[in-house]
């Protein structure tokens, strides 16, 4: 078969049962890659030459045989699909829309095909607008792809290429919004499930770089309830993070879109630790606490560095070219404790501004420490007086206060505005009071966090700013203080800090602290 073809047998004397309790099962199913370039329509023939049947008793019967149907007493086609053709890989297809189904049928049959044929498919597009996915990192460049309806599966992969010494520890996160995107869990896509068990997990696919050796995955912890996964490995004989001086990949996730989703919606993966070394030498941080502490280790491939992609995990992706880029400016704020926002801003937006805000009633922050990444090839930190900082009326070159942690009104607080563990941009902040800050006005809503950006000239497409919160302690005059975060997650489910109105805006101009 030169021009392209798969043979298959199968044999066995007890038999392959062909139902099942839903009525239909899976007969035959195969995944191809689209060649590059590749347009118009083409044909799979499945020639099914021969089929014998039996009870398991030995006794057994031809229903098909030299490609025909000579039983035709057998009943065997489905009430539901019998035929699909869809995008991604195998799944089980119900009555889902074929959009790629070919108009007409080719025109060659078995001469002896039956005069009832399976239901017809349905030819219409589904309705809705597209899906926007970025995918941003605390240490990998941002990568985003829009989709259309059709699209059944997303998935967001970074690769890495660290040819210096093995990972023997990382521990990291991933925040999406579930009420968008909706975490795959067919078997052999991001987990795979145990052939005895089959509903206990045998193995996560996640952390792609230790093949789940060692390795532990949570994608559904409750510290993280807008949609989140936390990962962890260890190894003290380490594992390998190059491929002959090439890209491996590293974390990689495949979602399956929400039913009318649509909009902007962002996936952010945080490396709060990764460590190098091995047993005999020892070990040593490359990154701890989400910060690059040794900047001297190489570690973006020379390949693409993150991806987003339709279809499952493919290790050779590359990041898929914008058919049709757009001059607007979208910015999509995300966080790892607050609802995502996005808005789009024509060319001549001179300040945006990305603000979240929170209600805490019962105790007072003492305590907290956050982190912001943005791209700073498109957005840029203001420092117009009065917008971000203020600047001291006697010393006009030194800062006298900050106003990115609105909650503090700068006192108790030190913004870094250009930290060198982040090399693509970010701010870092902390403050402290013994005495607290109230983070509630009249059981209302009060700014936590607020940052101004000036659009780069001629920034476009899509871009993320993200607020990652990781200590938060609270306390009272009655009461120690306790955390609410820690490490980046809600550990205290008991607190309620979102609220009523919006949590989270991106808006033209300066700050507002009306703004819904």
């Amino acid at each position: 078969m030169p021009d392209g073809g798969i043979r298959g047998n199968a044999s066995r004397l007890k038999g392959y049962k062909l139902t099942n309790s839903d009525g239909r099962v899976p007969f035959i199913s195969v995944t191809f890659n689209p060649k590059k370039g590749a347009q118009g329509q083409t044909t799979v023939h499945l020639d099914v030459e021969i089929l014998q049947l039996g009870s398991g008793s030995g006794d057994t019967y031809s229903f098909i045989n030299q490609s025909e149907i000579v039983n035709h007493d057998i009943s065997y086609l489905p009430n539901g699909v019998a035929s699909a053709v869809y995008a991604g890989t195998f799944r089980d297809v119900k009555d889902d829309p074929q959009p790629t189904q070919p108009a007409t049928q080719p025109a060659t049959q078995p001469a002896t095909q039956p005069t009832t044929q399976a239901p017809t498919q349905p030819v219409t597009q589904p309705s809705g607008k597209s899906l926007t996915v970025a995918a941003i990192s605390n240490i990998f460049p941002q990568a985003t792809t829009t989709f259309n309806p059709v699209t059944d599966q997303i998935t967001v992969t970074w690769w890495i290429n660290i040819a210096a010494d093995k990972m023997v520890n990382t521990q990291f996160s991933i925040t999406y919004d579930k009420s968008k995107l909706e975490f795959d869990e067919t078997d052999g896509v991001n987990q795979v499930y145990d052939e005895d068990f089959p509903d206990e997990i045998a193995n996560s696919l996640v952390l792609r770089a230790t093949k789940g050796n060692g390795t532990v995955i949570n994608t559904d912890p409750e510290s993280m309830p807008n949609g989140g996964i936390l990962g962890n490995a260890s190894r003290p004989n380490g594992f390998k993070l190059t491929n002959a001086d090439n890209r491996v990949p590293f974390v990689s996730v495949t979602f399956k879109p929400k039913e009318g989703a649509e909009g902007t919606t962002v996936v952010n993966l945080n490396i709060e630790i990764l460590q190098l070394g091995d047993s005999n030498n020892g070990f040593y941080y490359f990154i701890n606490q989400s910060q690059i502490v040794n900047s001297d280790i190489s570690y973006l491939p020379s390949g693409a560095a993150s991806a987003v992609y339709a279809g499952a995990f493919d290790e050779t992706a590359e990041q898929p070219t914008d058919p049709t880029p757009s001059k607007a400016l979208t910015v999509a704020a995300s966080s790892n404790i607050f609802p995502q926002a996005s808005t789009t801003f024509n060319p001549d937006t001179k300040q945006v501004t990305v603000t979240w805000w929170i209600n805490i009633e019962s105790y007072k922050m003492v305590n907290t420490q956050f982190a912001i990444t943005y791209d700073k090839s498109k957005l840029e930190f203001d420092t117009a007086d009065g917008v971000n900082l203020v600047y001291d009326e006697d010393d006009p070159g030194d800062i006298s206060n900050y106003l990115v942690l609105r909650a503090t009104n700068g006192d108790g607080t030190i913004i870094n505005t250009n930290p060198e563990s982040m090399p693509n941009s970010g701010i870092l902040g902390n403050a402290s009071r013994i005495n607290g800050f109230k983070l509630t006005n009249s059981s209302n809503r009060v700014p936590f966090v607020s940052v101004t950006f000036k659009p780069k000239n001629g920034a476009e497409g899509i871009t993320s700013v993200n607020l990652d919160v990781q200590i938060m302690q609270l306390g009272n005059s009655d009461s120690e203080s306790f955390y609410l975060i820690d490490r980046s997650k809600v550990v205290d489910n008991d607190i309620s800090y979102l609220p009523s109105g919006s949590a989270c805006a991106v808006y033209a101009g300066t700050f507002d602290a009306n703004k819904q």
